[in-house]
Formats: structure tokens, C-alpha cells, sequence
């Protein structure tokens, strides 16, 4: 089982887990999250270490072989786990999937394709579906929309809490401020994702100059959010967000994510459990994964029931989320991370790469209908 291992004094989490890798290593491949999953383990930098020069000169003939041994290494080992050792009908099924779905080795037993049949493997939205809905729909010119100063700006009313946007020339008085306002801050890179790079900062910390290095222009500092009591019973160390999947204000998929550990993030690729939500009554409906596939009915680090879960204000996180998907018409393909409070919900951040956690069938179909009905809408015009 994934157990991940933090490192209080460093003020961010480095991990056993191979799957996770460096995150500027994974930028010269296509599509970064789904590469940060197989390349190889290696040390992670401080904050103040990382830099796109070490690892973007690395010669793309070095990286291929390396993620290809890894696939191969991981879906191994799921087939040991999972069936028995029947490599050879697992790869030929896979590579099959492949071919007719775009289902990468991961989507094989995430989505637990061994066991369904053709028609509801077609229903999920796979790797290389999703892949191609990115760059559909998301159009490159308009993803500074939600790199983290931008969105915590436009979207104010959204995000519920005071965010401030540092800089280099005067980042450490704007900063003093804030933090003689909050005690505590939330700091989040602008242009970074899984969770990377993020720590939390205290008054006491800055002032005694005891933090990480890291540069003020590529941090927002955030006011940090208190989460409803509920969620905080699962895990009191990170905010327990909730991944909303929209497609033109369309609600697809809905998820739980849960820390591990004493994490500050919730992100699966640090350690955290997901798992899905039933969209009409906001309650999680299977067993939570974390990204090794092991199953968990019950918290694994405060022993709380994770199915069956009620998330608070359900039906205001689903009204929320339409609005403000609505609003960005520029990119209809988003996953929402969503927090809920005692008195509501906030938005953390919106995600114009998001990834395609959870099994549910039906994503793919979903999206189908509402191209089908998007084509007719404009035929009408």
C-alpha cells in the first residue's frame, strides 16, 4: 500500500511513490499529468531547486524508453494483483482497448475494464478522449484565464476568500501585510499544478525569516479556508475539496478528494484518496482509490467511513459550479476544485487540463449528447 512520507521542516512533501515524478521533467512531454504517473521516481527539488533548465534540455530519447518501462512495470503489477498473472490476454485486451477507445494502460484497470463489457467501456472518457477534448475545446490563447492571479481575480465573488497576487519588486511588504491580516497563508505557485510547490506560511515563520526560499512573482498567497466540520472529520490537515467535471455548464462527474497523512493538499498525485459522488444526492457511492488502486472504505489515516459520505450544501456546490462554468464560455471543458465552508462553498481553482479520476460510466456518452445538441443549436441559429 502507498504510504507517502512528509517532511515538516521542508515545508513540502516528497514521496516513495513512483509514480509521482518531477513535474518539469513531465513538461516536454504532451500531456503533463498523465506523464507525471510513469516517469521514474526521482529525488524532488526544494522549492527554492526547481527550475525548467535542469530538466528541460533532458533529450526526449532518454524520457520515451523510461516511460515506456515504467507502463509496463505498473500494469505488471496490477495484473499479478488484479488477474492472476495473465499477461499476455491483459495486454492483447489493452492494447485492443487502445486501438478502438484511447484507453491508456492506467485507464485499463482504473476504469476496472476487465470486468465490463464493450459497451460500457465505450461509455468512459479515456485517456486519449480526454486528451482530445483539451485540445478541442480549450484553446491555448485563453488558459491565462485560469492560471491562479488571474482566476483568483476575476472570479472574486466565486472564490470566497482574499487572495494576494506577490511580485518580485514589493512581494515581501505585500505579503508582511497579509499576514498581519490572516496570521496564516496558503501559498500557491501560479503556474503550477498537483499540488506542487504549495505550503502553507505563518506570521511567526515569516518574521523569523524560518520558511522555504522561493520567488514572491511566482506565488499567490491565499487566506486559508476553514472547511465545514464534516469534512474535517475525514481528514483535519487538508481541505477536503471536491472535483467537479463541467462541459458547456454541464455537470459530468463529481468526486471526493481526500488527504492522506498531514499533507496540505489534497491532490491524488500527493498521497490522497478519491472517490466518486452521486450527482443527485451528493453522497460517495464506491469504495475510494489512491493512485496505486488500492481500495479504501474507511480513512486510512483517521479511520473515518468514506462511503456513503454526505457532502454538506450539495445542491449549492452544483449551482455554484453551473454559474461559474457558464460564465467562462472561452473554455467549456473544466474541472472545478470546490470547497464547502459551514456557511457555503467557495472555489479553490478551475482546471483546464483536468484529468479523468474516478469509474463512472456514461462521461463519454454524456458529452456526445451535448455535442449532438450543441451541432443542432447552431444549425437553428
Amino acid at each position: 500500500m502507498f504510504s507517502p512520507e512528509y517532511i515538516p521542516s521542508d515545508y513540502h512533501y516528497t514521496k516513495t511513490d513512483p509514480y509521482f515524478n518531477d513535474w518539469n521533467a513531465a513538461r516536454i512531454i504532451d500531456h503533463k499529468c498523465y506523464f507525471d504517473m510513469y516517469l521514474p521516481h526521482v529525488k524532488q527539488p526544494g522549492i527554492s531547486e526547481q527550475t525548467t533548465d535542469d530538466f528541460g534540455v533532458k533529450p526526449m530519447k532518454q524520457i520515451i524508453p523510461q516511460v515506456v518501462k515504467n507502463q509496463i512495470r505498473q500494469f505488471n503489477a496490477q495484473t499479478k494483483k488484479l488477474n492472476r498473472s495473465r499477461y499476455l490476454r491483459a495486454w492483447a485486451d489493452c492494447s485492443f482497448c487502445f486501438l478502438l477507445l484511447g484507453c491508456a494502460p492506467d485507464d485499463y484497470y482504473q476504469f476496472s475494464f476487465p470486468g465490463k463489457t464493450w459497451k460500457e467501456r465505450n461509455s468512459f472518457l479515456t485517456y486519449r478522449r480526454n486528451h482530445w477534448m483539451i485540445k478541442k475545446y480549450n484553446p491555448r490563447e485563453f488558459e491565462g484565464l485560469l492560471h491562479k492571479d488571474a482566476f483568483d481575480t476575476r472570479f472574486a465573488a466565486y472564490v470566497g476568500r482574499e487572495c494576494c497576487v506577490l511580485n518580485r519588486e514589493d512581494g515581501a511588504a505585500l505579503l508582511r501585510d497579509f499576514l498581519k491580516r490572516h496570521k496564516k497563508a496558503f501559498m500557491k505557485q501560479k503556474n503550477n499544478a498537483c499540488g506542487r510547490g504549495a505550503f502553507i506560511l505563518t506570521e511567526e515563520e515569516f518574521l523569523s525569516g524560518n520558511y522555504p526560499t522561493f520567488d514572491f512573482d511566482d506565488y499567490v498567497a491565499e487566506e486559508c479556508i476553514v472547511q465545514h466540520h464534516e469534512l474535517a472529520r475525514l481528514n483535519p490537515y487538508a481541505v477536503n475539496s471536491i472535483r467537479v467535471l463541467t462541459f458547456h455548464g454541464v455537470i459530468l462527474q463529481a468526486g471526493l478528494k481526500v488527504g492522506v497523512g498531514s499533507s496540505v493538499v489534497d491532490n491524488v498525485h500527493a498521497g490522497s484518496v478519491y472517490g466518486n459522488i452521486d450527482l443527485e444526492t451528493g453522497k460517495t457511492n464506491a469504495a475510494f482509490r489512491n493512485i496505486d488502486r488500492d481500495s479504501f472504505t474507511t480513512h486510512p489515516t483517521t479511520g473515518e467511513p468514506l462511503v456513503g459520505f454526505q457532502v454538506p450544501h450539495w445542491d449549492l456546490v452544483k449551482a455554484v459550479v453551473v454559474k461559474i462554468a457558464e460564465s467562462l464560455p472561452e473554455i467549456p471543458y473544466i474541472g472545478w476544485d470546490v470547497a464547502v465552508t459551514e456557511t457555503g462553498v467557495c472555489i479553490i481553482e478551475g482546471n483546464d487540463e483536468p484529468g479523468q479520476d474516478g469509474e463512472i460510466t456514461g462521461i463519454y456518452t454524456a458529452i456526445r449528447q451535448i455535442e449532438k445538441g450543441q451541432r443542432k443549436a447552431r444549425k437553428n441559429r
